[in-house]
């Protein structure tokens, strides 16, 4: 759910819980007034119109009829004397007109009078009720603005954790991890997770970070290689003037010696070791200088099954067995056939190394898409550890013996410059697979 559609749904339930108690309040009040108000008001009139029938009743005033009548009219049309009664409006009706119709007589004004005393003391009854109802209704009406009130406190409340937990504390991560990037420290990550904009932004962030980590270790690791390289070269350079002067000095006695004389397999042997310190001087060079390829069509299929004779010999002697898979094969790729030799080669030996005695070796090469191809070369050696896993195809790095940790580096540099990639499959106990994945036109695809 996206920033805004939470801050949508916060806004509308705390309108809605607001308008709810307004609403609430507003109703209560207008009940209020309808129930407690208007009738308070009516018997109060209805209490003057019968006070002012008894002080006329009582006097000896000229005009006394004339105010009986428009009084009792008065009372019988009015809609707030209808709370008397009808059968109380038609006895005051009736005694009211004795009066008019007869003498003066005390008599009937007292019976006037008790009538209207009477009347007066029912509405006091009712007045008091209504105002027992009253406090009930305002007791009531105080509840619904203090729930209301509660409601509106803890909505706010719940608002303003929900903005803490959407909106400051994730900026306060980002602003956290801002000043550890700043400060160096790469390593460092957002902590900001779920969906979001705040958690894209914290995931850009830190895969940011993590790229300008790589790119600064890429950088450490090639002025480190640069300066091994410069350093390897110029050894190379030292070594070479002196082993070469050996070898002259061996060719020229193995010339001399006569056939069968010990001296000529020692010689023999000297020009050998020679020869393989010169190779191994000519490998560090090459993986310390970045190759160069020169790509031209090739048939990968015959291509493979020419890198597949070199290492045969090296599998028979492990007893393994090389299955070649081509059906899938393109047609023509383009590559640099023999530092592509040279990088399968070394996947090859490896794989031929740690898979056990007996076991199958499978090379597969099959066209991916319309666009990349790859080589896969599966062993059922014990698979490799993952904190080895990361560092293979480092320059020098290796868990052998007698292993220099140049193969693999060769071979994903060779890859990387056909702007492809070496992928790694691997279970620990049941065997890895390698696979080079390069285009079919390094020079019109990107990478692969």
């Amino acid at each position: 759910m996206s920033l805004q559609v939470k801050f949508v749904i916060l806004f509308t339930f705390i309108t809605l819980i607001v308008a709810m108690s307004l609403g609430a309040a507003l109703h209560f009040g207008h009940q209020l007034e309808r129930e407690l108000t208007q009738p308070y008001q009516r018997t109060v009139n209805s209490l003057a119109l019968l006070g002012d029938l008894s002080q006329t009743a009582r006097s000896r005033t000229p005009d006394r009829a004339r105010r009986l009548r428009e009084l009792m009219q008065h009372l019988e049309n009015d809609p707030a004397a209808q709370q008397i009664g009808p059968g109380t409006l038609r006895n005051l009706h009736d005694r009211t007109q004795a009066l008019l119709d007869a003498p003066v007589d005390d008599a009937r004004v007292g019976e006037l009078l008790a009538l209207i005393d009477r009347t007066e003391a029912t509405l006091h009854r009712a007045a008091a009720h209504e105002q027992s109802f009253g406090r009930h209704l305002s007791r009531s009406y105080r509840a619904i603005l203090i729930v209301g009130l509660l409601l509106s406190v803890l909505t706010s409340i719940l608002g303003a954790l929900l903005v803490r937990r959407w909106l400051v504390k994730p900026v306060l991560n980002l602003h956290e991890a801002a000043e550890e990037f700043a400060a160096g420290h790469l390593a460092h990550r957002a902590a900001i997770t779920g969906p979001g904009e705040l958690a894209t932004l914290g995931a850009k962030l830190n895969d940011m970070a993590s790229t300008i980590d790589h790119m600064q270790r890429d950088a450490v690791e090639r002025e480190r290689l640069a300066a091994m390289g410069e350093m390897v070269r110029r050894l190379a350079h030292n070594i070479r003037s002196p082993i070469a002067g050996i070898r002259g000095m061996a060719e020229l006695s193995l010339r001399r010696a006569d056939r069968g004389e010990p001296i000529e397999n020692q010689q023999q042997e000297i020009i050998e070791a020679v020869d393989r310190f010169d190779l191994c001087l000519t490998e560090l060079v090459d993986v310390t200088t970045p190759c160069r390829v020169h790509l031209a069509p090739a048939d990968p299929r015959a291509w493979l099954r020419h890198v597949m004779q070199s290492v045969q010999p090296i599998a028979d002697t492990k007893g393994q067995h090389l299955v070649l898979d081509t059906a899938e094969a393109p047609e023509t790729v383009l590559i640099d056939e023999r530092h592509l030799e040279h990088a399968t080669v070394a996947i090859l030996t490896n794989a031929i190394e740690v898979g056990p005695r007996g076991s199958d070796l499978n090379v597969r090469i099959r066209r991916d898409d319309a666009q990349c191809w790859s080589l896969s070369i599966t062993d059922q050696g014990p698979g490799i550890p993952p904190d080895v896993l990361e560092r293979i195809f480092q320059p020098y790095f290796t868990t052998k013996r007698n292993g220099n940790g140049i193969g693999l580096a060769v071979a994903f540099e060779v890859a990387r410059q056909h702007r492809g990639t070496i992928d790694v499959e691997t279970q620990p106990g049941r065997g890895t697979t390698m696979s080079v994945r390069l285009p079919l036109n390094p020079t019109e695809t990107p990478t692969c």
